[in-house]
C-alpha cells in the first residue's frame, strides 16, 4: 500500500502500532532525543504551545527542566491547522487536513531536512508516538498542558463537584482577541476586530501539575519505543518512515472501540 493511500484522511485514533520483539532490558534505558529545531536538540521531544493560556516564564522554565522547550517563536515550521481543542477553523470553514495525514505530507515533502513540529490534535498520550513515528520531530501541546500550576491563569472551583480547573482558550476566540487589543487599540480597530467572525474558543481542563504531566507522558513514550523493539525513538522512527504500512494497523470503527473506549 502507498503512503498516500495509508494516511489519506487519517488522525491519531485511526491506527495501532504494531508491537516489535522488545530489545531494551528496562524502559528506563529508552532515548527520546530529538531534534527541536536544526540547532536545539530535546531530551524530551515536547513543545508548550506560544500561547496565553499556555506558556509564560514559569511553563517555559519546568519544559527546559525537563528537556523539553517552551518558549516558541512564530516563524518555527509547525505543521496543523483547526485539530486543537481551543480552534474552530475546520468547523467553521473546512479548511485543515486530519493531522496525522497533515504530518506525514510534511515529512514526506522535506524529509529530515526541516524538524517538524506537530501541532495540535493530541488527545492521549499514544497520540505522541503516532506523530513523532510519522514524520513529526516534536510535538506541541496546548490544552494538554494548560490546566497546570506552571500555566498562566486562575484555578477555578466547581462547587457542584469540587473540581479544580483551569481556562484554555485559542487566541483566536473572542476572549483572547479582546484582551489582546484591550490595552492598545482605539476602540474602532476594537470593534473591527471583534465584527470578524470567531475561529477559536474558551473551554475548561482539568487542573493538575506539568511535571506529573510530562513524566507521565515520558514514560508512556518510552513504553512504546520498547514495544517498538528498539531503545531509541530515532530508530523506530527511521524504520516507521521507510514502511509505514509494516508497522500501522488502520483500524475499522470496531476495531477502535476495542481499542480506546473504556
Amino acid at each position: 500500500m502507498k503512503d498516500e493511500e495509508l494516511f489519506s484522511g487519517r488522525t491519531y485514533d485511526d491506527f495501532l502500532f504494531r508491537p516489535q520483539k522488545g530489545t531494551a532490558a528496562s524502559r528506563s534505558e529508552v532515548r527520546l532525543t530529538t531534534q527541536g529545531t536544526r540547532g536545539i536538540t530535546l531530551e524530551l521531544p515536547i513543545l508548550s504551545a506560544n500561547m496565553d493560556s499556555v506558556t509564560e516564564s514559569r511553563m517555559a522554565r519546568v519544559l527546559a527542566l525537563e528537556g523539553g522547550l517552551g518558549v516558541i517563536h512564530r516563524g518555527m515550521s509547525k505543521v496543523g491547522i483547526g485539530p486543537g481543542r481551543g480552534c474552530r477553523t475546520r468547523v467553521e470553514t473546512a479548511a485543515g487536513v486530519p493531522q496525522l495525514q497533515a504530518v506525514h505530507e510534511a515529512w514526506s515533502a522535506v524529509g529530515a531536512s526541516i524538524p517538524i513540529i506537530a501541532d495540535g490534535g493530541v488527545h492521549n498520550d499514544k497520540d505522541l508516538f503516532l506523530a513523532l513515528i510519522c514524520g513529526a520531530s516534536s510535538v506541541m501541546l496546548g490544552s494538554l498542558l494548560s490546566g497546570t500550576d506552571e500555566a498562566p491563569g486562575t484555578v477555578i472551583l466547581d462547587p457542584a463537584t469540587g473540581e479544580k480547573r483551569k481556562i484554555y482558550r485559542g487566541m483566536t476566540s473572542p476572549q483572547a482577541v479582546f484582551e489582546a487589543l484591550y490595552d492598545d487599540a482605539d476602540p474602532e480597530s476594537m470593534e473591527l476586530a471583534l465584527e470578524t467572525p470567531a475561529e477559536g474558543q474558551e473551554v475548561q481542563v482539568p487542573y493538575g501539575s506539568v511535571r506529573d504531566v510530562l513524566q507521565r507522558m515520558r514514560g508512556h513514550l518510552r513504553s512504546a519505543v520498547s514495544y517498538g523493539g528498539e531503545s531509541s525513538l530515532a530508530v523506530v522512527r527511521a524504520k516507521v518512515l521507510a514502511d509505514p504500512a509494516s508497522f500501522l494497523i488502520r483500524l475499522s470503527a470496531a476495531s477502535r472501540q476495542e481499542s480506546f473506549e473504556r
